[in-house]
């Protein structure tokens, strides 16, 4: 009979996530290391949306391009295009919690080299460039252990409640995030904001180290040793054989490059110098925008019972594209904030929608690979667009640009939409059918690497 460390915390898990739900409806906010799981993301969220915010206005403020800006924070997401397969297979490998703590700890020492630099004079864009990069770096492992860490905490069924809950954290970091950081840039400067993002960083790894669980593995194939030179490559031939997830993967490509990659790396250069808004105004429109994002991660598990997983992506894509056609057309603030808030719920409806369909067809045993594998295309997507939009903005206006990839999205959705439709509601492919699980193996066992 299965034993060991491994087997005892995921007992344990099951025993807290079945037990009837008091206080919380959501199971993932019901597990004591579930909730501690969500608060360590929402410091990590804060500390990010800060910085979405803080970089590129540094890079502006001394001078710099809207080109350079936007590259501040495309830099951020370089790693994940090179490591993320390396990551789903260390996060498939060894004890969660371990991951999360050294990634939050790796990233507020990444992010306090800028308030440090700052302190002698500007700082140099090489510097904020490496500093997006070892952000990034730490951000690709932290998202593997989530994923992981969340299959092991709630059942298959609820991937999508929980992936929820995680998207109500970066919804409410977005909030609080940009309006700490426009206050602390128009007092102290974006250096200033940075070092509010270590902080942040800090708390999540702190609050990360209390969890009780290690949140290893459960199920340990005995032949993940002999097969670790090859498991990079399982996270992308499952995507590539399954029909639903490489239609899934796909479309979030494209939509990340349209979308995603050039509002998260242009928006800001957009309100500054198209809208003209002070850090103030930038900071409020962000972060009232980011309530709207919250209200979708809050209704995405309800939405999903009663109208399916389908319809939230289309729903997502085509509200998404409508938003971007008029954020070209915002001159003022607070047509930016209703602009921006329909941009945001439209996205989180859609990530959260797409990641918990795309995890509910993960094997239980690689839901970090696959997971972050997924992201890692989505994230490939969203690095082109981010260096497309710094590239054309030297040619083309930025209204210009988010009104011809807002067109393009609407354009995309008459044939994705159809698509999606109909790859969810078929049968599952043979490439994730149920399978009979492979024993699990004690902690140090044969067929574990560095399980602890």
């Amino acid at each position: 009979m299965p034993h060991g460390p491994v087997c005892r915390d995921r007992a344990r898990a099951d025993a807290v996530t079945l037990r009837p739900g008091r206080g919380f409806s959501n199971s993932l906010l019901r597990d004591p290391d579930g909730l501690r799981l969500f608060v360590s993301q929402l410091f990590a969220q804060f500390g990010y949306s800060m910085a979405l915010v803080a970089l590129p206005w540094l890079v502006l403020s001394q001078g710099g391009s809207t080109g350079v800006a936007a590259l501040s924070v495309t830099a951020i997401l370089v790693p994940y295009v090179v490591l993320a397969l390396f990551a789903g297979v260390i996060g498939d490998r060894f004890p969660r919690k371990r991951l999360l703590v050294s990634a939050y700890t790796w990233q507020a020492a990444a992010a306090i080299m800028i308030p440090v630099a700052a302190l002698s004079g500007p700082v140099p864009l090489g510097l904020i460039l490496t500093v997006s990069v070892l952000i990034g770096l730490g951000r690709v492992f932290v998202d593997a252990a989530t994923f992981g860490a969340i299959a092991e905490i709630v059942k298959p069924a609820q991937f999508l409640e929980a992936q929820a809950a995680l998207t109500v954290a970066f919804g409410a970091g977005i909030i609080a995030g940009p309006l700490l950081s426009g206050v602390l840039i128009g007092v102290a400067g974006g250096a200033a904001a940075i070092a509010g993002q270590a902080a942040c960083l800090t708390c999540g790894a702190v609050v990360a180290f209390t969890i009780s669980r290690s949140l290893s593995a459960a199920i340990v194939d005995r032949h993940a040793q002999t097969r670790a030179r090859d498991a990079a490559w399982d996270g992308l031939a499952l995507i590539w054989r399954e029909p639903t997830l490489r239609l899934l993967t796909g479309v979030a490509f494209v939509w990340f490059a349209l979308v995603q990659g050039t509002t998260q790396s242009g928006l800001v250069a957009y309100l500054r110098v198209e809208v003209v808004l002070d850090a103030q105004a930038v900071g409020l429109t962000m972060g009232l925008a980011g309530l709207a994002g919250v209200t979708g991660g809050l209704t995405v598990g309800a939405l999903a019972e009663r109208v399916g997983g389908a319809w939230l992506i289309a729903v997502g894509i085509v509200a998404s594209g409508l938003a971007v056609v008029g954020l070209s057309g915002v001159h003022d603030r607070w047509t930016a904030v209703l602009v921006v808030a329909l941009l945001f719920f439209s996205i989180q409806v859609l990530l959260t929608s797409l990641v918990g369909e795309r995890q509910r067809r993960a094997p239980i045993h690689m839901q970090s690979l696959v997971g972050v594998t997924g992201r890692a295309c989505s994230v490939l997507g969203s690095m082109a667009g981010g260096l497309m939009l710094s590239g054309l903005s030297t040619l083309v206006s930025l209204r210009t640009l988010y009104f011809s990839f807002g067109v393009a999205v609407i354009v995309m959705a008459a044939w994705a939409v159809p698509a999606i439709f109909r790859a969810i509601a078929a049968p599952a492919s043979p490439a994730i059918a149920p399978q009979e699980a492979p024993a699990a193996v004690p902690a140090g066992g044969e067929g574990v690497t560095g399980t602890g």
